[in-house]
């Protein structure tokens, strides 16, 4: 955000910035970035299960996983 504002580009109007994983920092910088959320526990105790289950060979059910994400808008967009 400091180098847009150093180029005279002004966030909206001028470009849009988002976010990734929701992150404390998005909600307090000024103008707040719009972000996506994920459910980033659940995320790594499908990570560590699809892992311990590779180290005991079993086999694994599910190979690719659809995770509902979410937008949380905020003043980085229009």
């Amino acid at each position: 955000l400091a180098q847009l504002h150093k180029l005279g580009r002004n966030v909206p109007e001028d470009c849009s910035i988002v976010g990734y994983d929701n992150i404390l920092y998005s909600k307090l910088v000024s103008p707040s970035i719009t972000t996506i959320e994920q459910p980033i526990k659940y995320l790594g105790a499908q990570a560590f299960n699809t892992i311990y289950k590779l180290i005991l060979d079993e086999k694994l059910s599910d190979i690719h996983q659809v995770i509902d994400v979410s937008l949380k808008k905020r003043e980085s967009t229009k």
